[in-house]
């Protein structure tokens, strides 16, 4: 049983909230622009030019490096030619952990 917060709440609950609120807040630029003007910026843009934004290879996407413009800023696979190496622990981890919450059937 979850430990009672002030005013008969239960913690987590609270912290749900909270987070919720946190995540409305820091990103309510981009949500107030959607509301206001849709989906309407690609509406008018040629199949063609959509695939300039897109992410390709996969393992781009994966290592958050999908999401640059090609050539605009120095990317690390510039810097160190075995970037990967330096993503491998961290992608380990986040396997590990995804398949050990799959396992335990909870979330923490």
């Amino acid at each position: 049983m979850a430990p009672i917060a002030p005013f008969g709440r239960k913690v987590s609950e609270d912290r749900s909230q909270r987070s919720g609120g946190l995540f409305l807040l820091v990103n309510s630029f981009w949500i107030v622009r959607f509301m206001m003007f849709g989906g309407g910026v690609t509406k008018n843009m040629p199949v063609g030019e959509l695939g300039y934004f897109s992410a390709f290879p996969a393992i781009d996407v994966i290592s958050l490096r999908g999401v640059w413009f090609s050539g605009a800023f120095v990317d690390i696979s510039n810097l160190v030619p075995v970037w990967w190496v330096l993503f491998l622990p961290l992608m380990v981890l986040a396997v590990y952990g995804s398949i050990s919450m799959w396992e335990n059937q909870r979330l923490r």
